[in-house]
């Protein structure tokens, strides 16, 4: 593979990204290949190297959209975050499949206890505010609920069920950005990436 294929085919795989963020990548690997071909390496060994440009723009893209959950820009909502997880789980599974065989399966089935931890969690958060607020307008009139004092305490256990369940999210964030953290070191310490620098910054 050539140069040019290979900033090519990277720079197309890396089109989901930020223009500032693709170009640094590019120029990096750029400069890279440029400073190969002053020691004497062909342009064919320099890539063989590196390796394929397409698994590498996936393990960018997945590092760029981790970063977005660590450091999130201001009004970021939650639901983009969500997304942004998502996006690494996937990113992450796909190098797996082509790269690492091996590693597939127990990361598909860690993803899939949390994916499904999170679905269930969030829809007894969910089920408890709902019903604790169905209780407060008044909406569950054919149930006998014997006093006040029972309809209050109904309502006093539902919220705090739900705080208990919105808890529980705050505990499955944190556990799911550990994995998605983990598996982005595996990922980065079996490609050889060329990091490339941030934005603004010095050679």
């Amino acid at each position: 593979m050539t140069e040019q294929h290979f900033i090519s085919s990277l720079e197309r795989a890396l089109r989901s990204l930020p223009v500032p963020q693709r170009d640094d990548i590019i120029n990096r690997y750029r400069t890279h290949f440029a400073e190969a071909r002053l020691q004497g390496r062909s342009e064919e060994e320099i890539a063989h190297a590196l390796g394929d440009p397409r698994t590498l723009a996936r393990s960018f893209r997945a590092t760029y959209y981790m970063q977005q959950i660590e450091q999130p820009p201001e009004g970021q909502k939650v639901h983009t975050v969500l997304f942004h997880m998502l996006r690494v789980v996937l990113l992450i599974c796909t190098i797996l499949i082509f790269n690492f065989v091996i590693m597939l399966w127990p990361v598909v089935l860690v993803a899939a206890l949390l994916t499904l931890t999170w679905i269930a969690v969030l829809i007894f958060v969910a089920g408890t505010f709902l019903f604790a607020l169905g209780l407060i307008m008044g909406a569950f009139k054919a149930l006998v609920l014997g006093s006040i004092y029972v309809k209050l305490t109904l309502i006093f256990y539902s919220l705090a069920a739900a705080s208990g369940g919105i808890l529980l999210l705050g505990v499955l964030y944190f556990l799911t950005r550990g994995f998605l953290l983990n598996m982005l070191r595996y990922v980065h310490a079996n490609i050889q990436m060329v990091k490339p620098r941030a934005v603004g910054e010095q050679a």
